[in-house]
């Protein structure tokens, strides 16, 4: 049962920053990491970042649901007594 919950809430942190994970591969991988500001904060004019600006939020709950499972993962849940 642990199991599903900590596979859901992976889940839940891929489908949280899924689209910045597109824009990082929109944009592309370069040796300069400018995907990553573009991705996060946006290029800062609105028709080019269709109105939605940076997706850091995305990133930053992408990460909140990484910790959550991480911490699933060392919790121990007590087994129910029979």
């Amino acid at each position: 049962m642990k199991s599903v919950l900590i596979l859901l809430v992976l889940g839940a942190a891929y489908l949280a920053a899924q689209p910045w994970l597109d824009c990082a591969r929109a944009v592309g991988l370069r040796s300069d990491f400018d995907f990553f500001r573009i991705c996060t904060f946006g290029f800062g004019i609105p028709i080019v970042d269709r109105g939605h600006g940076g997706m850091w939020f995305r990133l930053v709950m992408g990460v909140v649901f990484l910790a959550a499972a991480i911490s699933l993962v060392r919790v121990r849940i007590p087994s129910a007594p029979q």
